[in-house]
């Protein structure tokens, strides 16, 4: 999982992104968001320092128990290539989130993140 220079450990328990990963997780019934990022998205990084990394989402996660998922793109991944084509996208930032529930349905987050957008979005389905 890279973390350059963004300090994810606090605050969010941080998994690294698998189609196995996530399947444990949603039969356990917990909330996942997934960051698809890359070491080379402007977009990405910016969102990671002035959005993931700010205490009031960090907050938010811990207290709503939402494991944070990185789908690290830097390099050439099939299985995060499959899920993005899985959902009609070709590239970076995306981000989805799957509500607490195993039955809950995936929800596509807009490409440009605020905090207060991140929660006010997250915060009717958790």
């Amino acid at each position: 999982v890279r973390t350059e220079g963004v300090q994810y450990t606090e605050g969010y328990e941080l998994v690294q992104f698998s189609r196995l990963n996530l399947d444990k997780l949603r039969a356990e019934g917990r909330p996942v968001f997934i960051n698809f990022t890359a070491a080379w998205c402007i977009t990405c990084l910016v969102h990671e320092r002035l959005v993931f990394n700010q205490p009031a989402v960090k907050s938010f996660f811990k207290n709503y128990n939402i494991v944070f998922m990185v789908a690290d793109w830097t390099n050439p991944n099939p299985e995060i290539l499959s899920i993005l084509a899985e959902y009609e996208r070709s590239g970076i930032p995306f981000y989805l989130f799957y509500s607490k529930g195993i039955w809950s349905a995936v929800r596509i987050l807009p490409e440009i993140l605020t905090p207060q957008k991140l929660i006010g979005l997250l915060d009717s389905e958790t």
